[in-house]
């Protein structure tokens, strides 16, 4: 059984592959049988995904389908894609077919994919070594999404060292488009500097881990991918770290590329702190929290990072003190007010005062019922206070009421380990939920979570 989740990005990934699997180790629960039978749940009908037919055989499809979570589909749309076309194009094409391979789990494949593509620094991967299909251009095409897979998948099979070093290569290339962008753009010393950003304006894209990382970079492809925003035409900076110059793109264009580059730079340190974390090396992840302080102390969001990493560390009384920091900080805005009781939540979970956590995170699902770290540390809580039933209904109802935004691994995890704790006909729950999530799920959700 899972401790609560944060949903901060920096815990996230540190303790078990599932997304919502963090926080701080609690004394096991009462296993003993409730009084209550636990009955078997009624779960909404599938959804209809649209045949792979139906889609077409364009990056537009490919969008579409990854949308959809159709990632086996989009392997097959690569397979048919005609091989002829702008180079760039042809990248993206290659782009896709990786991240379909990852979020499937197929690392091998991937990794073969990535040998085919070659070396991604190689001049022809430059606007102007093809003159004739991008004529006045200049700069790399490649996309983000494909540097941040080559440095990301290595630690998949099992070579954290490599994916660190990449890491921090891919650190700095974004410190210094971030750099040459702002030099580029009038006010962009105010775009550089961090306590002028918008407040919470990174972790709007970032707040992530792996899983939710891996859907800020297919957004990124979606972008490529859509009408008006073909790489042969790409001004916004999206497809690679081509020259700005070279497109003419103006004032306004250029201060999203700004926002982009520095959306990015965020996404991989958020990377950088999580490898760390996961190889329990606090005094890393520590030294790069207080260096973000030390651009953005205003932030709360960044606050409630190092909160949570010192609730992983156990050092609870640091972790008050920071969270009452994070919340010195807080404005009036709905965000904030969410912040503020996930933080509160956690910290009372950690003292294993579970009522009191039991009144943040219902708080939390007031306002969006659909938030399933929410729904899940209100199980978690309810579990511990040795109401199990109560707790499955929790989950049951989340994923009944709202079954595309609250499906997630570690929810469904969770509530097949309390089936087995809860009830003697626990293996026809665990049937019945596996095959209506066999119907809607994506295909990179792993069903193997339901076979606890």
């Amino acid at each position: 059984m899972s401790a609560p989740a944060s949903g901060s990005p920096l815990s996230r990934d540190a303790v078990a592959s599932h997304p919502l699997q963090e926080g701080v180790p609690v004394d096991s629960p009462s296993t003993s049988e409730p009084q209550t039978p636990v009955k078997e749940a009624t779960f909404p009908s599938s959804f209809r995904r649209r045949a792979i037919g139906e889609v077409p055989g364009s990056l537009e499809g490919v969008a579409q389908l990854a949308r959809e979570g159709a990632w086996r589909s989009i392997l097959v749309k690569f397979k048919e894609r005609a091989e002829a076309g702008p180079p760039a194009e042809q990248l993206v094409w290659q782009t896709w077919n990786v991240l379909a391979l990852v979020k499937l789990r197929m690392y091998g494949a991937a990794a073969d994919e990535l040998r085919s593509i070659g070396d991604i620094s190689s001049p022809r991967f430059r606007y102007e070594e093809h003159p004739g299909e991008y004529p006045e251009r200049s700069g790399s095409f490649v996309p983000f999404a494909l540097r941040w897979l080559h440095a990301e998948l290595p630690h998949r099979l099992g070579q954290a060292g490599a994916t660190m070093d990449r890491l921090y290569s891919l650190l700095e290339l974004c410190k210094v488009e971030v750099a040459r962008r702002s030099a580029a753009v009038p006010g962009g010393a105010a775009l550089l500097a961090g306590d002028n950003a918008a407040p919470g304006d990174w972790l709007a894209a970032s707040d992530v881990g792996v899983s939710g990382r891996e859907d800020f970079l297919t957004g990124e492809l979606a972008g490529l991918s859509i009408s008006g925003e073909r790489p042969e035409t790409d001004s916004t900076g999206l497809l690679g770290d081509a020259d700005a110059s070279s497109g003419a793109p103006p004032s306004t264009s250029g201060a999203a590329e700004v926002r982009t580059w520095r959306r990015r730079q965020e996404v991989v340190l958020l990377s950088i702190l999580n490898l760390h974390l996961q190889q329990r090396d606090f005094a890393a992840a520590l030294s790069w929290l207080h260096a973000l302080l030390r651009q953005r102390g205003k932030d709360p969001h960044v606050w409630a990072m190092l909160g949570c990493v010192q609730l992983q560390m156990g050092d609870l009384e640091a972790a008050r003190a920071t969270f009452t920091r994070s919340e010195q900080l807080m404005g009036d805005a709905a965000q904030s007010s969410l912040l503020l009781h996930r933080n509160r939540g956690l910290l009372h979970f950690a003292l294993k005062n579970y009522s009191a956590a039991l009144e943040e995170w219902d708080l939390i699902l007031v306002a969006q019922p659909w938030n399933a770290v929410a729904a899940n540390n209100k199980a978690l809580c309810l579990m511990y206070s040795r109401d199990l039933v109560g707790a499955i209904a929790v989950l049951e109802r989340t994923l009944r009421e709202h079954p595309l935004q609250a499906l997630n691994e570690t929810l469904v995890l969770n509530l097949a380990s309390m089936y087995e704790l809860a009830s003697s006909n626990a293996a026809e729950l665990k049937r019945t939920l596996s095959a209506w999530i066999s119907k809607i799920a994506p295909d990179d959700f792993d069903i193997l979570c339901t076979r606890t």
